[in-house]
């Protein structure tokens, strides 16, 4: 594992012609791992917005699953979500999110979900393919993982990112071809299970992680979040692996209620 990274400082040139060019100042040190990553979860409070892509692998217990979120889809057994995607949007100051999953290996199963005026929405294709109201916990972080869980990726970012017992840099990286610094995560199982027990009433006790490794990546010239890669193993549900890429920071995204002609009454 890479030591700590300098932060590269602006190269000093000549002030005028003829003149040799001034040195470059020394490199600045890279700020404490945890006051990066904070900073990074500051800017990534005060964007208003941004859209979030990326991949699901692993392979569920759906029972389990169907148990933990509340929602019955009609499967059973250990089933491999190899092909997953994941798209969102996010307005962090509304504290909305309208996402949809899809996974192409378990009979084309899509999940979507809106979090939206304290409340979420939730419609599987293979269902009635009728939205599911259910009203938030008003905690936002717990309103965000009852409502969505996988489907909230600033939840899991926050989550991930709060329950770590060591963040390590590793390096300058790249995402979406902009630079980046990259950390590793190291967060503790019994601090993630003790979380998700708080965050989210009645999850059954069952319920629990056995290990969980990120990565996690900040963009160099904004300072907020780039990406976000975890793996998480579960004794009663499996494993879990989960990559996300964080952009289009600002960009106006419109996340309303369906209509109540799409709702389950």
């Amino acid at each position: 594992m890479a030591g700590l990274v300098a932060v590269a400082c602006l190269v000093g040139i000549a002030a005028c012609s003829g003149a040799a060019a001034t040195p470059s100042p020394s490199p600045s040190p890279t700020p404490d791992p945890q006051t990066f990553v904070g900073r990074s979860l500051s800017n990534l409070e005060a964007s208003g917005t941004f859209h979030v892509e990326g991949s699901i692998t692993g392979s569920i217990d759906m029972a389990e699953a169907s148990r933990l979120s509340g929602f019955s889809i009609g499967l059973s057994g250990r089933l491999d979500l190899r092909g997953g995607t994941i798209k969102a949007d996010v307005d962090v100051a509304r504290q909305a999110t309208h996402a949809v999953l899809a996974f192409p290996s378990i009979f084309g199963l899509t999940i979507d979900v809106i979090v939206v005026d304290g409340a979420s929405y939730t419609k599987i294709n293979l269902t009635s393919g009728l939205y599911t109201k259910r009203l938030l916990d008003p905690t936002a972080i717990a309103g965000a993982l009852s409502g969505g869980g996988l489907a909230d990726p600033e939840a899991l970012l926050r989550l991930v990112l709060g329950t770590a017992a060591t963040i390590t840099p590793t390096g300058p990286t790249s995402v979406a071809g902009r630079q980046a610094y990259g950390f590793d995560v190291t967060a503790s199982a019994d601090a993630v299970n003790g979380a998700l027990q708080s965050f989210v009433p009645g999850l059954p006790s069952g319920v629990s992680a056995d290990t969980v490794e990120a990565e996690y990546a900040v963009y160099a010239d904004t300072l907020l979040p780039a990406s976000l890669d975890v793996s998480v193993t579960s004794s009663s549900l499996g494993s879990l692996g989960v990559q996300l890429t964080f952009g289009d920071y600002g960009r106006p995204v419109t996340i309303s209620a369906p209509p109540a002609n799409e709702i389950e009454p």
